[in-house]
């Protein structure tokens, strides 16, 4: 998750009263066009992206955005960058992630 960035581009569905940004992600996460989300903080809102809203980031103190999957689990290993599996999408998640 970055904090102070707010990914722009078109937003496929807003929540308003989203608690944090945690929660924005949850909901990210059960809608199917949803591939990154952005969380103003201060007015609750959470704004759902497509996946060309990472090209769109900007600094914006305050949001905090991320991708549609970030487990604190899944990235507390270590991971192999010689992986040749490893699709560029994954890397870029990895590193939202781990930020």
């Amino acid at each position: 998750m970055e904090t102070h960035v707010h990914y722009g581009g078109p937003t496929v569905y807003s929540v308003g009263n989203v608690a944090n940004p945690r929660e924005c992600m949850r909901m990210c996460q059960y809608h199917r066009r949803c591939r990154f989300w952005s969380h103003h903080v201060s007015g609750n809102g959470c704004y759902m992206k497509d996946a060309d809203a990472i090209a769109s980031r900007s600094t914006h103190t305050d949001y905090f955005s991320g991708p549609k999957y970030c487990d604190d689990t899944m990235y507390s290993g270590k991971i192999s960058f010689l992986n040749p599996h490893m699709k560029p999408q994954e890397l870029l998640q990895y590193r939202l992630c781990s930020l």
